[in-house]
């Protein structure tokens, strides 16, 4: 069975336009941060994010992969089930903020992040039913959102404030401005729900505690000004990232189907063209050495890796061993296609405690270099981990 569309299709462009919004305004914050503050101050925000995102994407269940990859669509339960688990996350991001003494930063960086989650549901449904003008409409609500926020931060110069009207806004119009509705639950269906869509939550709570372990190990150390510099040079891998994974989730649903109906010839050719777009991106992404790019790069930051002369070591390092996330995101969706969500929670949960370990003592004995190496090589270790997977077609779950 062939791909019925090129692999750069329409659908993957437009979806591309919203993914490209999820770190767009985590980077303003911190093009503001870097200039107003400090590289310690956006140290310190990269930290607390570094809390909030696997909390956020765990409470964002059923993940928008697993509508993807799911031939069943609880439309009704699904925004009931969101409704809940997000007033539930309240109470975590409080305790999580006074436990670092950062309350009201904690519960806006929440809500924000949260409000952007509901916004995988009608972006889910369009790229199920390929509604391409669906999606055009649900582009234009997230990006007017933000837009609607530049004129105020110029005015107010309060960040908490524009993350509360960011977080009203991305709720609003990701559910089609009905705002907050009292659930009408079935709980058997709920209960079906849950258990069909936990295995892939946790996996992309793992995921994100992953991604994260050099903000939790620099944060730890509390190298708040390496941990900022750090945090802009990953911008360029998130974006690199933020294109593969468009690409990957705009065609799951047919990935799905071709393995299901053991097209397995089809479904190899589609991974191998896929794999050369991670080739093709690695190589793109290493152009960023060059200094005509580096130079008003890290000026838009206001410098901040001129601090110590360690840190430009940092920007450098992290280009060049990007192969790392880029090969683990590659699995990971390879994973999910075969319909192994509870293989791929296993062995996630294994490779991130392993990577948090070895990084923590590669870091203490080996500085920042130790650590991303270990990333990077945690990263091959789960490509690897995946082609046994898809030896033995599997119906998801």
């Amino acid at each position: 069975m062939r791909l019925s569309h090129s692999i750069f299709s329409n659908l993957t462009v437009q979806l591309f336009a919203i993914q490209i919004s999820t770190f767009i305004v985590p980077w303003l914050l911190v093009l503001w941060l870097s200039h107003m503050q400090s590289a310690e101050s956006v140290g310190q925000f990269s930290y607390m994010l570094a809390i909030l995102s696997p909390l956020c994407l765990l409470l964002a269940s059923p993940s928008r992969n697993f509508l993807l990859s799911s031939d069943q669509y609880y439309q009704h339960d699904i925004f009931a089930f969101r409704q809940l688990l997000a007033l539930a996350g309240l109470l975590i991001a409080l305790v999580a903020g006074l436990y670092i003494h950062a309350v009201v930063w904690m519960l806006c960086i929440y809500l924000f992040k949260i409000a952007e989650g509901f916004f995988d549901l009608p972006i889910a449904r369009a790229l199920k039913d390929t509604n391409k003008s669906a999606l055009v409409t649900i582009t234009l609500r997230k990006w007017l959102s933000i837009l609607a926020l530049l004129p105020l931060a110029l005015l107010v110069d309060n960040i908490v404030l524009l993350l509360m009207g960011l977080a009203i806004l991305f709720f609003l119009s990701s559910t089609g401005f009905r705002g907050f509705q009292p659930p009408k639950i079935t709980w058997t269906a709920m209960l079906m729900l849950f258990k069909a869509s936990l295995p892939l939550s946790l996996s992309a709570l793992v995921f994100s505690l992953y991604f994260n372990i050099p903000r939790y190990v620099l944060g730890q150390a509390d190298e708040q000004a390496m941990l900022g510099v750090f945090t802009v040079a990953s911008f360029l891998t998130m974006g690199v990232l933020v294109a593969f994974n468009t690409l990957m989730q705009s065609q799951l649903p047919k990935l799905k189907q071709q393995f299901q109906l053991l097209s397995f010839g089809a479904f190899l050719r589609f991974s191998c063209r896929s794999l050369g777009v991670v080739l093709v991106l690695f190589a793109l992404l290493q152009m960023a050495h060059l200094k005509v790019f580096s130079e008003p790069f890290w000026q838009a930051h206001n410098n901040i890796n001129t601090h110590n002369p360690a840190f430009d070591n940092i920007y450098h390092q992290v280009l060049w061993l990007s192969w790392g996330p880029l090969l683990f995101s590659f699995a990971n969706y390879l994973f999910m296609v075969s319909g192994r969500h509870r293989w791929l929670l296993l062995v996630t949960v294994l490779n991130a405690v392993s990577a948090y370990c070895l990084g923590m003592w590669s870091f203490s004995n080996y500085s920042f270099t130790g650590l991303i190496w270990v990333m990077s090589l945690s990263g091959l270790l789960q490509f690897s981990m995946v082609l046994p997977a898809l030896k033995y077609p599997k119906v998801a779950s």
